[in-house]
């Protein structure tokens, strides 16, 4: 029989299952919001006048040809507005969002971009005491500095592969209360509701600032600096990308290095590690290195990037 047409707006619901749980402490912040033009400028605005905060937006009308800047936060020139609009206002902290809401990028209040381990570390240590599985996820691109300090607080560290669809399933999987990436894709099963939100994870750290009167460069001062190159992104053919990090995997055990290969290959130094993966998503491979001095991440470099190089050719189908 014919069926019945209906509509339903979902945007209050939504708003209050994001805000439920999110208890503010006494310390009234002043946060700017880069909603990059993305789908988030359609609720951002609603959620946070909710909240007892100075709300600042940037680029929250939803426009799909981003006329201000592309909204991927894991690129530190999209972020030059707002580090600006941090320091103009001089607000505690900024926060900004992908283009479908669901990875976040942070802009302390010295202007400065909180490396996405330590925001992940934050979040870890304020829910470390109120759940019963210590045990954290984080991806293969991370800093060893997520390790470091699970260990020293008491916790286990899970190196996982990249991927929302593969981590945010392992983190349900193994029933884990928190995991995060390097591109800053965040998963909060601490609480009710599994949440993936770029807006939540920027509740639960307002949540966090409120209850402390340190300014947020000051929070992650204390955790080890370590030396790292970016995601560097090398183009290689579909076809050849897997057998490059296979080759790399070769040399590797080779060398009796300790391997992880639960996603490309992750090899370990007493000082450091490097990463070589095949993209998910495109042709190209990815290369991150890092190490406990500006020597030794220009080691790994003038090690790793010539043999990816050559590995790197066309495979000769005759």
């Amino acid at each position: 029989k014919p069926g019945k047409l209906s509509s339903y707006d979902l945007k209050d619901d939504y708003i209050k299952l994001i805000t439920d749980k999110i208890k503010l402490g006494n310390r009234k912040l002043r946060v700017v919001v880069d909603c990059g033009n993305g789908t988030t400028s359609i609720i951002a605005k609603k959620i946070f006048d909710r909240l007892n905060v100075e709300y600042i937006p940037l680029y929250d009308i939803s426009d799909g040809s981003f006329p201000n800047h592309h909204p991927d936060p894991a690129v530190p020139e999209n972020m030059v507005q707002l580090q600006k609009a941090v320091k103009e206002h001089r607000a505690d902290f900024g926060v900004a969002y992908d283009g479908d809401g669901d990875r976040i990028g942070v802009v302390m209040e010295n202007g400065e971009i909180m490396p996405i381990e330590y925001l992940i570390l934050l979040y870890i240590k304020d829910m470390f005491n109120t759940v019963s599985n210590k045990t954290f996820l984080y991806d293969v691109k991370c800093s060893k500095v997520i390790e470091d300090m699970i260990n020293a607080w008491g916790g286990k560290a899970l190196l996982y592969r990249t991927g929302a669809s593969y981590t945010e399933f392992k983190t349900h999987e193994d029933n884990l209360p928190f995991g995060g990436e390097y591109s800053g894709h965040l998963y909060f099963r601490d609480r009710d509701a599994d949440c993936a939100s770029a807006i939540y994870a920027s509740l639960r750290l307002l949540e966090i600032m409120s209850k402390t009167s340190e300014k947020m460069s000051k929070l992650v001062r204390d955790f080890p600096k370590y030396y790292s190159t970016p995601e560097i992104k090398i183009p290689s053919d579909d076809n050849i990308k897997f057998n490059v990090v296979e080759q790399i995997k070769v040399y590797a055990r080779a060398k009796n290095y300790p391997v992880n290969d639960i996603d490309g290959v992750r090899i370990t130094y007493t000082n450091g590690w490097v990463l070589v993966r095949a993209s998910n998503t495109g042709p190209n491979l990815t290369f991150r290195a890092e190490a406990t001095s500006e020597q030794g991440i220009i080691s790994l470099q003038n090690i790793y990037l010539p043999m990816i190089e050559e590995y790197n050719n066309p495979i000769d189908m005759l």
